[in-house]
């Protein structure tokens, strides 16, 4: 459960203050929508999922059923606040995340506050609406994996009827099999109820790569260095290691998790978490990409840090079919991408994490 402990003002960190100013700029930009358009925008992220159809209608029970938590009949500003919130205080029980956001230098992001001012009334209330409906989409999953079923055989289904993975630029095809292979393997872990203990430490590791690679192609070689730590702290031992707790792919206590229990697993997602985020930084929509790990579904891993990578996996998976889908209708349309990326938040970013990952090495080393 998230935590939501009174703080007062004379306790906040530099991290608390930065957040929450942030959190206040991006409530701004939401003051002049009117009460039903986050609703509205909710309901064309779910028809981009081919979800819904033109008319505003499930396209299956499972979504119907669930109807007034995934479209609530009103979305408050109170309901809002609430849930940027919830991802202020996940973000702030992140050590690693905390010290970044610490010594940042937001000054320096001229580039991404120019957009901020000029798209920011556009962009951001769409942002907000997409994580919503992220946020509750993979959070019915992580109860129900059913309804994980059902998405993964509709998506693939969509993308064969449309020939729109065809039409997708080689990055997304690799990044979309590489992602889809692990839920493949979930839903059989679920039907069978059997998961191979010493699984999952290889295909994270590949997935790991993938965005190692392009990270030192593109010369972000602190975030590069960070990467090849996490791939190098592998889960899926065959037993228990005491002194790490790293060990065995196993079952959550409620049987709806798959976990993966990594060396000192809290710091090894923290790492991860940071790592990930600076690497989507570097895509010129990346206001889109980040939601995929900040939204509560993901980031509520504290108490159980080996829930992390499944809970990561199921977002990123609902992302990348959004993503494709939102690409593809965008060529039709003759739509222009957009494009926030400020370098010097990549670089900053990235030369803060080696650090961090420095910090993870000394604990493995202890």
């Amino acid at each position: 459960m998230i935590r939501n402990e009174d703080v007062n003002k004379k306790d906040l960190t530099t991290a608390d203050i930065r957040l929450n100013s942030l959190k206040e700029l991006i409530n701004e930009q939401l003051l002049t929508l009117k009460s039903n358009d986050l609703k509205r925008i909710m309901r064309k992220h779910y028809r981009r999922l081919h979800l819904m159809d033109r008319n505003g209608q499930w396209k299956d029970k499972l979504f119907e059923n669930n109807q007034e938590y995934l479209l609530p009949a009103q979305i408050t500003n109170e309901s809002v606040n609430e849930f940027m919130d919830q991802i202020v205080t996940l973000a702030l029980e992140n050590n690693y995340l905390v010290k970044y956001i610490e010594s940042c230098s937001p000054e320096n992001y001229t580039y991404l506050k120019q957009k901020f001012n000029e798209e920011g009334a556009e962009v951001i209330p769409d942002v907000i609406a997409y994580s919503l409906a992220l946020n509750k989409l993979t959070t019915l999953c992580l109860k129900d994996w059913h309804i994980l079923e059902y998405l993964y055989k509709h998506l693939r289904k969509v993308r064969k009827d449309t020939g729109s993975f065809k039409k997708l630029p080689l990055f997304h095809k690799i990044k979309l099999i590489s992602v889809e292979l692990p839920i493949k393997t979930y839903l059989e872990c679920h039907r069978t109820r059997k998961i191979e203990p010493t699984s999952g430490g290889i295909a994270v590791a590949i997935n790991i790569l993938e965005a190692t690679v392009t990270d030192f192609l593109y010369g972000v070689n602190d975030n590069a260095e960070t990467g090849w730590t996490l791939m190098k702290n592998r889960c899926g031992l065959k037993e228990k290691d005491p002194k790490t707790g790293a060990g065995p792919s196993k079952w959550s206590d409620d049987g709806k998790y798959i976990q993966r229990v990594y060396p000192y697993g809290k710091q090894w997602a923290d790492l991860y978490q940071v790592w990930n985020l600076c690497f989507c930084t570097r895509f010129k929509d990346f206001v889109y990409v980040i939601p995929k790990l900040l939204i509560p579904a993901v980031a509520d891993y504290r108490e159980q840090p080996a829930n992390y990578i499944y809970q990561r996996a199921i977002a990123l998976y609902i992302y990348l079919n959004w993503s494709s889908f939102d690409y593809l209708e965008k060529q039709k349309k003759n739509q222009p991408c957009i494009n926030w990326h400020d370098k010097s938040l990549s670089l900053e970013f990235a030369k803060s994490n080696r650090h961090m990952a420095m910090h993870y090495q000394r604990l493995l080393k202890k």
